[in-house]
């Protein structure tokens, strides 16, 4: 089977984006920052109930409510500021890959990929994990290296589903459907 298809930077942006959603070490350090923010956010919560005194109460009153808001609503702003930050990342780093034409063929016992840099050829054996999200599949191969393909530049996404799969079992290689995944 051949495919052909063309990447752009949603793509690779959906790749970064899944990866860090799954990824235990940036899991920790967004709940870090998360707390790091709640604690600002209690200290100043503090600060405002000591010198209640010198402030009106109204605005005491006022500030509670915008401070737990605060602590409620930052995980969604947090993760807009990653998605722009990781967007900007991969314009720098992929811009080179967009638009590019890739020709990928399965092979009996591997994957081959044509670009214009050349060919690669990739034993299934070397694939640690295929995902299929709602928008792509995802090739993870043994050294942590993603092969990226969007469903959006396919023809027939089942019989492609039904082939990678096949591939799956046929090499005892993990295939995760995660059709509803988002970014958060």
């Amino acid at each position: 089977m051949h495919l052909r298809y063309k990447l752009n930077s949603n793509d690779f942006l959906q790749q970064v984006l899944y990866y860090n959603s799954n990824n235990k070490t940036s899991k920790k350090q967004r709940l870090k920052v998360w707390l790091f923010v709640t604690l600002i956010i209690f200290s100043i919560a503090l600060i405002i109930y000591f010198y209640k005194d010198q402030i009106e109460i109204g605005h005491y009153l006022g500030a509670i409510p915008i401070l737990i808001l605060g602590i409620f609503l930052f995980p969604y702003f947090y993760r807009n500021v990653l998605k722009k930050r990781f967007f900007k990342l991969v314009e720098e780093n992929y811009k080179n890959n967009f638009g590019k034409e890739f020709h990928l063929f399965f092979q009996e016992k591997e994957l081959e990929i044509n670009d214009t840099t050349g060919t690669s050829k990739i034993d299934y054996s070397s694939l640690e994990k295929i995902i299929e999200i709602g928008t792509h599949f995802f090739f993870v191969i043994n050294t942590g290296v993603y092969l990226i393909i969007p469903k959006s530049e396919l023809d027939n996404v089942n019989i492609i589903r039904k082939k990678i799969k096949d591939i799956a079992v046929e090499n005892q290689i993990l295939f995760s459907s995660e059709l509803d995944w988002k970014w958060k």
